[in-house]
């Protein structure tokens, strides 16, 4: 289970089951636990034992969802060495910077929208930290340069 494609879905899919769970744990976000302490709603010692269940549940998913980062990450890096240790990746360097350059040439416009969209999830340059689904944000941007296109 260490094909880059398999671990971004199984990323994806654990995103989607947490944002399912976040309401049902009293959280307004799927990013972490929310501190329960400051609501101040008076709970039977039935929906206390379930909150707890379901809270332990979501905690083990966010864990799970973070090791998956992280293991995409380490997956990448790897990837990436191995590629700059190929004699032939010099060459297909230039040839795609070649190739990168035409492209902004001819199509100067679209070149900046993408930049555009794409700059406020930039941490540095070349490396992008998207929340979500890169999937979903590539069809807004296509659909946008569809749009600009044939309006």
């Amino acid at each position: 289970m260490c094909h880059p494609l398999v671990l971004n879905r199984w990323r994806d899919q654990l995103t989607e089951t947490l944002l399912a769970f976040a309401a049902a744990t009293g959280n307004p976000h799927c990013k972490g636990l929310h501190d329960l302490t400051l609501q101040r709603t008076p709970r039977t010692p039935d929906q206390i034992e379930r909150l707890h269940s379901q809270r332990r549940l979501f905690a083990a998913l966010l864990q799970r969802r973070a090791e998956a980062i992280r293991l995409i990450i380490s997956l990448n890096d790897a990837l990436s060495l191995a590629e700059r240790r190929d004699p032939s990746h010099a060459v297909l360097k230039h040839v795609a910077d070649q190739a990168y350059n035409e492209l902004v040439r001819r199509y100067p416009e679209q070149y900046r929208h993408i930049r555009a969209r794409l700059s406020p999830f930039e941490t540095r340059a070349g490396r992008l930290q998207i929340p979500g689904s890169r999937t979903e944000l590539r069809r807004q941007i296509f659909e946008e340069l569809d749009r600009r296109h044939s309006g």
